[in-house]
């Protein structure tokens, strides 16, 4: 068994990205991807599964899903194999959550009744989705001059294979390095230490270890 999880893993990218205990962890990570103007805080895990209304229907079950303390929403999705319709699957995913924003009966704010909160649909690939060098892809609404017309739909789209930065600079290039090599240097030392205490597998549960 290797000593060090996979991130690229379904298992291994949860342990890692979607642990109550570390979400500083997850915080950076977001923070690297998005570059915000106000960056996150402080973030509250949200319930995985977003069933569907009937059995026609088709739910939803999150990599991870959360929001900050500015009601922002964060979903990240990590997906290794090849997905043709990933960006229809990306739409259906933000879609089935925007939904749930707007709650039946009057606001104490009538004019608000419905004002939605932003959502940040991350797509981390294990393939290559579009057909140019760019490793990274922040899409959100936009006229047909590329003015913006509306925040509160975000969609990143990250495409690791492209991601071949030799000296990482940033903090979204340092946090990507985890994803290309079987180590990695990020700004913060607490961080890093924090990383090899819930990868190393010699320190997991029995029933992890086995899901493992």
């Amino acid at each position: 068994m290797p000593i060090f999880i996979n991130p690229l893993t379904d298992f291994g990218f949860k342990r890692i990205f979607a642990n109550p205990k570390y979400t500083n962890i997850t915080i950076a990570f977001i923070n690297s991807i998005l570059n915000l103007e106000n960056p996150i805080v402080e973030i509250e895990f949200q319930n995985l599964e977003n069933p569907a209304e009937n059995y026609e229907l088709r739910g939803v079950i999150y990599d991870i899903l959360c929001k900050d303390n500015l009601g922002r929403q964060f979903i990240v999705e990590l997906q290794k194999a090849k997905q043709e319709f990933f960006i229809d699957r990306s739409l259906f995913y933000v879609c089935r959550y925007l939904n749930s924003q707007l709650k039946k009966g009057k606001t104490d704010i009538p004019k608000e009744r419905f004002k939605l909160l932003p959502i940040y649909f991350i797509g981390i690939l294990d393939f290559e989705l579009f057909d140019d060098k760019d490793f990274i892809r922040k899409v959100n609404l936009r006229d047909e001059k590329c003015n913006k017309i509306d925040e509160t739909l975000n969609f990143i789209f990250v495409e690791i294979p492209k991601f071949n930065i030799e000296n990482p600079q940033n903090g979204m290039e340092k946090m990507l390095e985890i994803f290309k090599n079987e180590f990695f240097e990020i700004p913060l030392l607490m961080i890093f230490l924090i990383w090899l205490n819930i990868t190393n597998s010699t320190k997991m549960s029995k029933d992890s270890t086995t899901l493992f």
